[in-house]
This record gives structure tokens, sequence and C-alpha cells, in this order.
């Protein structure tokens, strides 16, 4: 296990205060990723045991739905980076994707894009590259009445031409961290136990304490043991607040990952949310 922790480098989240479920909201209040810093690059890298979960590779008409059952049961927002080309397929797999993207805006997770095909695109020409990202936004546009600021290569393949594009529509590229090990696990239970012990894994060779967590909203096996894994960290939170340690806590957004936030404003709000976590952890631990 330790082998396949150290190939995927998995980590895991838990709740931040409250298990309410989420209600649909307005989608003009909802996350594109406008305020972020534009022309930036988040990787995700965190010593604070923080973390937000994204998901690639939808909307898929079966899972999409479950897993968005599933966030709410455990009060848990995220950030979806969906694939455009299924917005303009029309196959029986794609035939509700529109619908399904403003399913999952109402219901208050942040929107960003994965390409349109899903292709490497380190090794695409200018061309290609630009035709690639004037579909993305038409796309967007059509069904969001905006385009989304925030992009995530397919397998995190870009280079300086594709960032120097990103940059000049003041798109924000948001890479990921923590590998859920999604893709090459395919049982829940397995996923669940390699995200249970990969935490220290990572901070005992890497130093992250958390960070931006890749998962896949298109995996049976994600959707079910997604709830189990914060269920497991947020028993964590008892222990760990007996030996006064830090707690481990789930971002609603890719906020606290904004490179322009002044590390001072970061430090201060991280120490706020801890306090709130901490109240919060210790009224649960209390009832069970």
């Amino acid at each position: 296990m330790i082998t396949r922790i150290g190939l995927v480098a998995a980590a895991l989240a838990v709740l931040f205060v409250c298990s309410r479920l989420r209600a649909e909201v307005e989608p003009s209040k909802l996350g594109l990723g406008a305020p972020f810093a534009p022309g930036k690059i988040m990787n995700g890298i965190t010593r604070h045991r923080l973390l937000h979960f994204t998901f690639d590779d939808g909307p898929d008409a079966k899972t999409t739905p479950l897993m968005l059952d599933a966030l709410d049961q455990v009060g848990v927002r995220a950030t979806f980076f969906f694939s455009a080309s299924r917005f303009a397929d029309k196959s029986a797999r794609n035939a509700h994707a529109r619908e399904l993207a403003l399913l999952v805006q109402r219901r208050g997770h942040s929107i960003g894009s994965h390409s349109v095909d899903h292709k490497r695109m380190r090794t695409m020409t200018s061309a290609q590259l630009r035709d690639q990202l004037d579909r993305n936004d038409r796309l967007f546009t059509e069904i969001f009445g905006q385009r989304t600021f925030l992009f995530r290569p397919p397998w995190g393949s870009h280079s300086p031409e594709l960032d120097a594009m990103l940059a000049e529509r003041k798109n924000t590229v948001v890479l990921w961290n923590i590998g859920s090990a999604d893709w090459t696990i395919f049982d829940a239970d397995e996923l669940e136990s390699t995200f249970e012990k990969a935490l220290p894994y990572l901070e005992r060779t890497k130093s992250w304490g958390g960070g931006i967590v890749l998962m896949h909203d298109t995996h049976p096996w994600t959707v079910q043991a997604f709830p189990r894994i914060v269920a497991a960290l947020r028993a964590k939170n008892c222990a760990l607040l007996a030996t006064d340690q830090e707690l481990y806590d789930i971002a609603d957004d890719l906020a606290l990952w904004d490179p322009a936030l002044a590390p001072a404003t970061l430090e201060a709000e991280l120490r706020r949310r801890q306090g709130a976590l901490r109240e919060a952890t210790k009224l649960r631990c209390a009832k069970n």
C-alpha cells in the first residue's frame, strides 16, 4: 500500500464545520473563477491540513448526480472541471450534460474547464491550442452565460505557450498536488483505505499537510468512497483535538490557494477557520 501511496501521492479531507445539506442557490452567485488572480497557476501545495476537492471529466449522467448527493450528505462544496466536448456531443452518454452542468452550479459548486477534447495540450500546435480555447469558451458561455476562468489541462499537461495563452485570456490554471488514485483503484474500500493512509505519508515525505485533491465524478467507486473518507477524517479530528494538533479542514472553494492572497492574510484566515473548526469538532466529538 505504501508503494501505491508513493506512486499517486493521495490524501484526504474532512468536513469543515457543518453537516448540513446544501440548498440550491442562484447560479449568478456562484464561482466561475473570475475573482482569482488571472494568469496565475495554483499548484495546490500547502503545509497546513487544508484541502479542497476537485472532480474532473464530467458531467456524467450516471454518476454526477450521485456525487452531488454524496457531497450534500457530508456538507462539502467542490470544484468540477468539465470536459466541454460533453456539451457538444449529443450521444446518450451526454444527452443531459448541459442540464447536469447547471445542476452542479445550482447545488453550490464551482465550475472550471478541463479543455474540450481531453488531449495532451503540451503536444498541440499554436493553432490547435487556440482552437481548443476558443471552442471551450464558446461552449461554456452557451451554458452558463459567461465563460469560466478556471482551467485544468488534462493530465496536467501544459507548456509555457499554453500558460501564456491562458494568461492573456485571464484564466487561472488549477493543478493539484494530491492524486486520489481513483483512475487506478476501482474499489471503494481500497480507495478509502489508500486515502486514510496517504496523509501521514505526504506529511512525512513532502511536508504537505494538505492541498488540492484530484478525483473524478465519473467513477462509481469514487462516489461510494467519498462520504466514507470524510467520515473517517472527522473521526480522526477527535483524536487530533485531544492532543491539541491542527485539525483537517476542507475549504469550499479555491480562494485560499489564490496566488494573490497575502501570506499574512492567509495565515490569519487559517487561524480563524481552525478556531471555528475546533469548537464545532469539540461539540461533535462530545456527542459520539
